[in-house]
């Protein structure tokens, strides 16, 4: 253990914060910090108990030894850091991974981001926040540390927000969104006070692709799973098995089951299917057509399917490639009428403009 240098106690530490209810701590040390090695046990302490951990230090050698207090403190309940995720080791044989750096500048493990200032912040004291609740002078501090580490004060702000606070989160590939989108609802799960079977009940997910979808359940897991290693908190096996069953999906998925839990109010059943429209669409123009050519022969003979210049197959994509455009321009077709769809043979205009029309019925 390096000797610890330093001055008197911190005015803005306060030991008796430290309670066992809280979601997370943040911490700065600073470099003169007199109370290290009792900050470091407290640290391991609620962290083995499911509380996050976040903490910027001084120097390099603070962080080392936090790092190694936590990855002792694993080893003891049988744990092993592997990146993300915690592993059970009973047999004592498996190694953290990534092993701690000398002189490393940050530490990371399954909720817990320490890290290293890059230059000094002058005059400020050691201090911690409990569960985002900080007064507009630690906000001041939060900036001022966020400069100069890898602490990220943006995320740190979205996850402790207000529960009933809407948050817009705009921000590019790999910069964090679905962390923080996992950091939030373990927050949400914390400030509402409720089980957390009964949690999975309000939680709704849209996603662009199911493949996101499910990476995303996957991603909860993980995180609950990883919950209850540290904490033995048998509620977050039962998060685990509530996943499943939780509402995320895309938006089609999402409409389907809204449709399906709310239709018998407007009439409809319960047990729906969903047909895509450009199957129904492909269908009509098919049955259209059919009707329209059948009608034709009788006019003038089979020699009318030679009159059309393409195969009716063609003339059908051809017709639905028109919708698609019409629709993609917002076109109101309650405005239009059969010259608006132009001269391409005699009597095929009107064929076209009754194909369209059946297709939005006015």
């Amino acid at each position: 253990m390096a000797k610890l240098i330093g001055s008197t106690r911190s005015e803005n530490f306060d030991e008796n914060l430290f309670i066992s209810n809280e979601y997370s701590w943040f911490y700065y040390i600073a470099s003169d910090c007199a109370e290290l090695e009792q900050l470091i046990v407290k640290m391991a302490e609620q962290y083995c108990e499911g509380c996050k951990l976040y903490a910027v230090f001084g120097d390099d050698a603070q962080l080392a030894l936090a790092a190694c207090a936590i990855d002792t403190a694993l080893t003891k309940r049988a744990l092993v850091r592997d990146r993300d995720n915690l592993v059970m080791d009973f047999e004592g044989n498996a190694a953290h991974s990534p092993a701690i750096e000398d002189r490393a500048r940050a530490f990371t493990a399954f909720d817990c981001s320490f890290s290293v200032l890059s230059s000094p912040v002058s005059e400020l004291p050691t201090f911690n926040i409990p569960s985002g609740k900080m007064t507009n002078e630690q906000h001041a501090w939060l900036e001022s540390l966020s400069e100069k580490s890898q602490f990220n004060l943006e995320q740190y702000l979205v996850e402790h927000a207000k529960s009933e606070k809407n948050i817009i989160i705009r921000a590019g590939a790999g910069t964090g969104k679905t962390y923080t989108m996992i950091s939030r609802i373990g927050y949400i799960c914390y400030d509402q006070n409720i089980s957390l079977q009964n949690m999975a009940d309000r939680i709704v997910m849209i996603t662009f692709t199911n493949e996101a979808a499910d990476q995303m359940k996957e991603r909860l897991k993980s995180y609950f799973r990883n919950r209850y290693l540290l904490s033995f908190r048998v509620e977050y096996l039962t998060m685990i098995s509530r996943i499943e069953h939780m509402q995320i999906s895309t938006i089609h998925s999402y409409a389907k089951h809204l449709i399906a839990r709310l239709g018998a109010e407007f009439g409809y059943g319960t047990e729906l299917t969903i047909t895509s429209s450009q199957f129904v669409r492909r269908r009509k123009a098919s049955d259209i057509l059919d009707t329209y050519v059948d009608q034709k022969k009788l006019e003038r003979g089979n020699a009318y399917l030679g009159q059309l210049g393409m195969p009716a197959y063609a003339l059908r994509d051809s017709i639905i490639d028109f919708i698609d455009k019409l629709h993609s321009k917002n076109v109101d077709v309650a405005s239009m009428s059969a010259k608006n769809f132009g001269r391409f043979a005699p009597d095929s205009q009107q064929a076209v403009y009754e194909t369209r029309t059946n297709f939005d019925p006015r």
